[in-house]
Formats: C-alpha cells, sequence, structure tokens
C-alpha cells in the first residue's frame, strides 16, 4: 500500500476529497514529519463536520493528540473551542489546560484566552489582577479582543486606578482592528 502522508492529504483535503484526506492522515506512523498537523486537521474535519458526518468524541481525540505533540494551533483551539462549547462540550477546566500550554510559547492569543478564565472565574478562581496582566500582554501584541477588555478595565478602574483616556485609546484600537463590542462601548 501506498505510504500516508501529510501533504497528499492535504492536497486532498484542497480538491474536497475528504475521505482521502482522513485516510492519508488517519494512516501516518508516529514517526513521520508533521503527524502533529494532520493529526490537527483530522480533529477539526470530525469536530466540524467537514466532508463528513460531525464525530465531536473522535475529533477531540485527535485534537488533544496533536496538542500533546506540542502544535500551538491544536493548543489554540481547543482551549477555544472547550471554552466557548461550539461543537464540543464546554470545559472550562480543560480549556484553561490547554490556554496554558499554548501560552508557554508567548501566544498573544493564548494569554488572551487565559485572561478570559480570570476575569470570569471559569476554571480558576476570579483573579482581576492575573486577568489585567493577561489582557495588557495580548493587547499589546495586538489582539483586539484583549485590547477592548484592557481598554474597559482602565477605564472603569478595574484592578488598577481608572484612567479614562488610557481607556479610550485601547478602546479606539480594539474598534479599529475590527472589535464590534468596542466599536459598541464608544
Amino acid at each position: 500500500p501506498a505510504r500516508s502522508d501529510f501533504a497528499a492529504g492535504l492536497k486532498a483535503y484542497g480538491q474536497g476529497n475528504f475521505a482521502a484526506a482522513r485516510a492519508q492522515w488517519e494512516g501516518m506512523k508516529p514517526t513521520d514529519a508533521n503527524k502533529a498537523m494532520a493529526h490537527y486537521h483530522l480533529g477539526l474535519m470530525l469536530v466540524h463536520g467537514t466532508g463528513m458526518d460531525k464525530d465531536p468524541g473522535t475529533g477531540l481525540t485527535w485534537l488533544r493528540q496533536a496538542g500533546e505533540e506540542g502544535l500551538l494551533l491544536a493548543q489554540l483551539d481547543l482551549a477555544e473551542l472547550l471554552f466557548s462549547g461550539v461543537d464540543l462540550p464546554r470545559d472550562y477546566a480543560e480549556a484553561l489546560k490547554w490556554g496554558r500550554a499554548a501560552a508557554k510559547s508567548d501566544s498573544a492569543r493564548a494569554r488572551y484566552y487565559l485572561g478570559r478564565h480570570y476575569d470570569r472565574g471559569l476554571g480558576v478562581g476570579l483573579d482581576y489582577h492575573a486577568a489585567l496582566g493577561h489582557f495588557k500582554f495580548a493587547a499589546e501584541r495586538g489582539v483586539a479582543p484583549a485590547q477592548r477588555r484592557l481598554g474597559q478595565y482602565l477605564a472603569a478602574g478595574i484592578a488598577v486606578d481608572a484612567d479614562l483616556e488610557n481607556g479610550l485609546y485601547w478602546l479606539e484600537l480594539a474598534a479599529e482592528g475590527g472589535d464590534q463590542l468596542a466599536q459598541y462601548d464608544l
């Protein structure tokens, strides 16, 4: 039989041949290059039902495997999907775990995700100071939702002395970055 590989699976995926992509990616050996990326794509296909019936449980298994293999994209998607409960059961504790794993790579998006947990006390104790630190890190690196939350914190004096001028600066930056909630706040 032909050897499975990531590129062949990606080509099949791009051509809309999802069954062939799945076969390529499921057949990869543990030593194959790009196996984490294959596991990630396969997991998303199954979670979202791309070209096949949805199978969130199996998709989650593949995404976790990619995350454990250190793939940042998988860690970020696990953090978001499990936090939001879109196509997977909501699980704040596991979402926090994956957010922390992704944050080890200095991912600004991951730091925003961690800020949301502390901001709302979901999967972790409510801690506005920790949330502020995560939002600030992510905001300074261009994550629009983090810019919005930082602006709201500053304008309202949450965990810091109120600073309306600086708060408005961050809200305007978030609005310019396409954050609709920041646009509404302004």
